[in-house]
């Protein structure tokens, strides 16, 4: 499983039209993308800063989504917002945890 993280500034005041455009056409990007797992759209406010997070099964499927017509289409429209290119890092995935997984599994998170 690989991590592909992509930092990118953003012009002031447009955090929530890229958060808007991301939510409205990330999910047709992806739906026939068999090895897509997931993905978290980050901000910091603070300093005009997004970093996006998905989830794939293989960096190759990555690269291949990256260079898709309906991949390209959605940065277009995205890129309206950016202040600079984004960096875009692949990174394996060695350890993955989520709350309701672990609970399903009986492993305590501390109190309660």
């Amino acid at each position: 499983m690989y991590a592909v993280v992509t930092r990118v500034k953003v012009m002031p005041g447009t955090m929530d039209e890229l958060a808007a455009t991301f939510r409205a056409m990330h999910p047709s990007t992806v739906e026939h993308e068999t090895e897509w797992r997931s993905a978290r759209l980050l901000a910091d406010r603070d300093r005009d800063l997004v970093t996006i997070v998905e989830i794939w099964h293989s960096a190759d499927a990555y690269r291949r989504y990256a260079s898709t017509p309906s991949f390209l289409h959605a940065m277009s429209k995205l890129e309206r917002c950016f202040d600079g290119a984004p960096e875009v890092s692949i990174t394996e995935v060695l350890a993955d945890f989520e709350h309701t997984s672990a609970a399903a599994q009986g492993i305590a998170f501390g109190p309660g």
